[in-house]
């Protein structure tokens, strides 16, 4: 499958609107990421943690204005994200609501973005990831490697009527199915929120770049991350997995290796995965004293790991 020209919709999508005087501090002390040191304009990856470290919820969260806020989910249950991020507001003169009618997150390669850019006449005038008026209704242009390779999230309204000339541009490049987007990610090692990244396990479980600031001083969750960043390791990590099953595997499935005995040994579990030409492939999350070249078996399948760098 070429990657030139290819989009994929996360039709499963929404955002969050926060904004009040102490939506800067809030928002602060609730994410992973520095907020205060995100100009306007601009966005950065971040979560909102349980206490215990793990991910009730991951986002782009892009600054609009000064007190000003957008986060964009991927996917899980939007009341229970939305709950989330709430629950330490007392006296926070801080609102999070969620746009009814959210913009649109389409997720296109470089070559395709670089296309739509030019006919949008916006190419030169990239200053922020809030794109500039334009003719083609987008809204915020976010640099985002989901597949392995460079690309875009264009927020992109479909209620605006300049979106069927979008369409129309989108439809000269190859848009990816459901399963052909998840196949590139998981060999590529791209985890997401709520399939791998999620109250289950530990947000440091998996390796996503620039998601914590370690300088910035107290969030919800930071005392786990950082003890565990001090010792340099976490009990369990994220791995990819791929195996002669004949379909996906369920999530939670165990991961058994044989010992020297004989014995099955239970190393970890499934979290997510797509059943390919080859085979089932997927991600797990297994301990961290496995061993990487050990064959491992899954039901009545059998395999490889491989930890995701």
């Amino acid at each position: 499958m070429t990657q030139s020209l290819t989009y994929y919709t996360l039709a499963r999508s929404f955002i969050f609107c926060t904004e009040g005087k102490d939506a800067t501090r809030y928002l602060h002390n609730r994410l992973t990421n520095d907020i205060k040191k995100l100009p306007v304009g601009y966005s950065c990856l971040a979560a909102a943690l349980t206490p215990q470290g793990k991910t009730e919820g991951f986002f782009t969260c892009l600054r609009e204005a000064e007190s000003s806020y957008l986060l964009q989910c991927d996917g899980g249950n939007c009341d229970t994200v939305q709950s989330a991020l709430r629950r330490y507001i007392v006296a926070d003169r801080v609102s999070i609501n969620l746009i009814e009618h959210p913009d649109t997150i389409i997720h296109c390669s470089s070559q395709l973005a670089a296309r739509i850019f030019s006919l949008a006449e916006i190419e030169g005038a990239i200053k922020s990831h809030c794109a500039p008026e334009n003719s083609l209704s987008i809204k915020a242009i976010i640099p985002r490697n989901r597949l392995g390779f460079d690309g875009f999230d264009l927020w992109v309204s479909r209620t605006d009527p300049r979106f069927a000339e979008l369409t129309h541009i989108l439809s000269e490049g190859e848009q990816l199915r459901e399963i052909d987007y998840h196949q590139l990610r998981l060999s590529s090692g791209k985890p997401q929120f709520p399939d791998e990244l999620n109250d289950s396990h530990l947000l440091t479980e998996a390796p996503v770049e620039g998601i914590i600031s370690h300088n910035k001083g107290c969030y919800v969750g930071q005392e786990v991350i950082e003890r565990v960043a001090s010792r340099g390791a976490t009990p369990r990590l994220l791995a990819r997995f791929s195996c002669d099953s004949k379909e996906a595997i369920s999530i939670d499935t165990p991961l058994f290796t044989q010992q020297q005995d004989g014995s099955m040994e239970k190393i970890g579990v499934v979290c997510s995965s797509v059943l390919t030409s080859n085979g089932a492939v997927g991600f797990a999350s297994i301990r961290r004293q496995a061993n990487e070249s050990a064959p491992i078996l899954i039901g009545e399948s059998r395999g490889t790991f491989s930890w995701l760098r």
